[in-house]
């Protein structure tokens, strides 16, 4: 529990008001945290958990219907080794379809350099997903969040 309850509220309180997004790098407690202090809130979860399993990112979800979650960072641990998806995150993603987005976490200029093998491993996982779930996670549900339409000559191809 963060010792400035307060200012947490404070915090939450613009975000209501001002009908904005909080964007959280954290695991469960800290989403629980938050939605006990306002349950109204709108949270996106950076990193779908940071390293919270399939089924803890699942059980949060399921928890709380406002919550939303990016999948950077996560690439690997929803691809195995052979190229499949693991059956945990292949769950999670269908039954949460309209609540991913794709993440490609382009914090520093490395991630940057490294961004056309980011999109390249995405796309394979999504590639495994029906078009229609594979849209939403790519760009739809972002679409949707943050009122804008993606540019269909931004988008790759397969």
């Amino acid at each position: 529990m963060p010792k400035d309850k307060t200012l947490f509220k404070k915090i939450a309180a613009e975000a209501i008001e001002q009908d904005l997004y909080i964007h959280i790098h954290s695991g469960k407690a800290p989403v629980d945290f938050l939605f006990a202090l306002e349950p109204r809130l709108k949270i996106i979860w950076a990193h779908a958990g940071m390293s919270e399993p399939a089924d803890v990112v699942e059980a949060v979800m399921a928890r709380y219907p406002k919550l939303y979650a990016d999948t950077s960072y996560r690439e690997l641990d929803i691809l195995n080794e052979d190229g499949t998806i693991d059956p945990d995150w292949r769950r999670v993603l269908e039954r949460f379809s309209g609540r991913f987005m794709v993440g490609s976490d382009t914090w520093v200029n490395s991630q940057w350099d490294d961004y056309g093998h980011l999109i390249e491993v995405n796309r394979k996982w999504l590639s495994q997903f029906s078009r229609e779930i594979a849209e939403k996670i790519a760009y739809k549900n972002a679409e949707r969040l943050f009122g804008r339409k993606v540019d269909q000559n931004l988008l790759g191809t397969r």
